[in-house]
């Protein structure tokens, strides 16, 4: 076993573990939970930027979840690798989901579910909804004549994706069906279930 996954489950580390249960790749997770990471000397010296998640692969380091599951998807395994224009484009809607969909999906998240409900504001929560829709719109025309991103088969650019919107099916569902069908394809994969079972 090469590959060492460092994070929680509760946290972006959900993505690369979602995505090496997906290539059935064998690795070994250590949970270490996004609060106290940073302040964890021997964690530091192994990825100064003290974030989680990060993965050690046979002397690599390497942090940044969306960085980590590009990486492993040019691994063999269940998901294959991808030829070049289709890495290209996993790239694109990868990079594209980080800029124009998780700012707002965080801020829908936070006022809608994470926070205590004192705390909440549902202004707030629905604003960062209106301002979804425009990059809804655009994941809705890129799933217009396919079942996936890339065609007709899951990808890391499906997982780098969908999992931004996870907790916001239901609220996509009314506006963008074609999008929530899409979200649910990708979630109903036991890869999924899987990793939502890890600590």
């Amino acid at each position: 076993m090469s590959i060492t996954l460092y994070g929680s489950s509760h946290s972006r580390s959900f993505r690369v573990l979602w995505m090496l249960e997906e290539m059935g790749l064998p690795y070994e997770h250590q949970p270490i939970p996004f609060q106290t990471c940073a302040q964890d000397p021997a964690y530091v010296a192994l990825n100064p930027a003290g974030s989680i998640p990060c993965i050690t692969d046979n002397g690599l380091v390497l942090s940044e979840s969306l960085a980590i599951n590009l990486y492993l998807s040019a691994k063999p395994g269940a998901l294959a690798p991808l030829a070049p224009t289709d890495q290209a484009k996993a790239m694109q809607w990868s990079l594209w989901a980080a800029t124009s969909l998780e700012p707002e999906a965080m801020r829908w998240s936070l006022h809608s579910v994470w926070m205590p409900e004192a705390y909440r504001d549902a202004a707030q929560a629905a604003d960062a909804l209106a301002q979804l829709q425009r990059p809804l719109t655009r994941l809705a025309v890129g799933l217009e004549h396919s079942s996936h991103l890339l065609g007709d088969h899951f990808t890391v650019a499906d997982l780098n994706v969908a999992v931004m919107l996870t907790l916001l099916s239901d609220a996509i569902a009314p506006s963008h069906p074609t999008v929530h069908a899409w979200l649910q394809r990708c979630v109903s994969r036991p890869a999924h279930a899987e990793a939502e079972s890890k600590a």
